[in-house]
């Protein structure tokens, strides 16, 4: 038979295909044909446009029983289908609306509660297989494939119903591609800021590699201010991992940061982070009384277990220093240790300069010339710790006797 189907302010009703199986419709429009044949049916519609609330588009289908025979317990259902389509526009935060109930819950309830806004444009998608195998794990005999180019996305990868405070920051602005594939998913090419931190402009790629053990995996870089780069940092999870270290840091300039994320949703106390911070000029100060690190120079690395300085330059105290260090473990499993080592020069002029050293700036009043110095810092449950020693060659002190000397 044949039939033209047109539908005004109704709806269609998918019985074990959509967990909202009734979807209501606007418009829709189609051409019909159905074939009987004993026990094999079929069914082909072409000339399908279709509108609603949450998108609009076009599409042709045909779908036949399976072949008992080639069926380990004689099944003819679900059935084969070929499906293809088009969407010219669609609402992004509906998109897990319209996954099949072959995708696992787990995944529908992840893309419902991570994507908070957003619109798709040119939306392509087609599936094509016997459905008991939906949804065709790659290397399977089938395929089932979504390609959504994405714009003004809120993206909260980590959503707020699967973690505790502090958060993982949402992603925001975003513009990219959004991809159904197999049993997974992706996010390609995206750009845009950080949700809160405007300034932070983001350039990354996310995915879920298969939706029955899912876990997020972004990889990307920030680029921005050093001092917003640290506000996000100190109200995330990372604070916590790097035991409060750099909850007084401050800084200026811009820099580069590398991240890649990896986050099992079932259990994000397992999360891995990797990155690295590339300074390129910068000014930071790591607490307020530890000396100001100007024009600093080099790379932070950093994961889940702390940070390591590598190759890190800088001006402080009026000459040159280097820095090594970062993060050890604690005493009997106990929080982190930050260890931070210096090695430099420091001048009489910038002694008197540095204010976060309290006397000794006022002291070095009375000092003239320069001398090398080595200096630690450590953090031990977010308290700094500051030692700074030399042997004072080439500094002279005019103070009283026996405290003075040439340089």
């Amino acid at each position: 038979g044949r039939a033209k189907v047109s539908i005004q302010q109704g709806a269609l009703d998918f019985p074990g295909v959509f967990e909202e199986p009734v979807l209501p419709v606007d418009s829709l429009l189609a051409d019909l044909q159905w074939r009987v044949d004993g026990e094999a049916l079929a069914l082909n519609v072409s000339s399908l446009k279709f509108s609603n609330a949450d998108a609009r588009g076009e599409a042709q289908a045909s779908w036949r029983t399976a072949d008992p025979k080639s069926s380990p317990d004689g099944a003819r259902f679900p059935g084969v289908l070929d499906l293809q389509g088009t969407l010219t526009q669609a609402d992004g935060t509906r998109v897990w609306r319209y996954l099949p109930t072959g995708v696992p819950k787990e995944a529908r309830d992840y893309v419902r509660a991570s994507v908070l806004a957003g619109t798709a444009t040119g939306t392509t998608f087609r599936v094509r297989g016997d459905l008991r195998h939906f949804p065709f794990p790659e290397g399977g005999s089938g395929e089932f494939l979504i390609r959504a180019p994405v714009h003004d996305v809120t993206y909260a990868y980590v959503p707020r119903s699967m973690q505790a405070n502090p958060a993982w920051p949402a992603l925001a602005g975003l513009s990219g591609e959004l991809v159904f594939r197999g049993a997974g998913m992706e996010i390609n090419g995206v750009r845009g800021q950080v949700a809160g931190a405007a300034r932070l402009q983001v350039a990354a790629d996310a995915r879920i590699p298969d939706f029955h053990a899912p876990a997020v995996q972004v990889q990307g870089q920030v680029k921005g201010p050093v001092a917003e780069s640290l506000a996000v940092v100190n109200t995330s999870p990372v604070t916590g991992m790097l035991n409060g270290a750099l909850a007084k840091a401050t800084g200026s300039g811009d820099a580069e940061v590398g991240l890649r994320l990896d986050l099992p949703l079932a259990d994000l106390a397992r999360s891995q982070v990797r990155g690295s911070v590339a300074l390129a000029g910068n000014d930071v100060q790591i607490s307020p009384d530890s000396p100001l690190l100007t024009r600093a120079r080099g790379v932070v690395q950093f994961s889940e277990k702390g940070f390591q300085l590598a190759g890190v330059q800088a001006r402080a105290l009026g000459g040159e220093v280097r820095l090594e260090g970062g993060t050890r473990p604690g005493p009997a499993r106990g929080p982190a240790i930050v260890q931070l080592r210096a090695q430099g020069t420091a001048t009489a002029e910038g002694l008197r300069q540095a204010h976060e050293l309290g006397f000794v700036s006022r002291l070095a009043r009375d000092f003239g010339g320069s001398t090398g110095y080595q200096l630690a810092l450590a953090f031990r449950r977010g308290i700094a710790e500051v030692q700074v020693t030399s042997n004072l060659q080439g500094m002279s002190i005019q103070l009283a006797a026996p405290l003075n000397k040439p340089a």
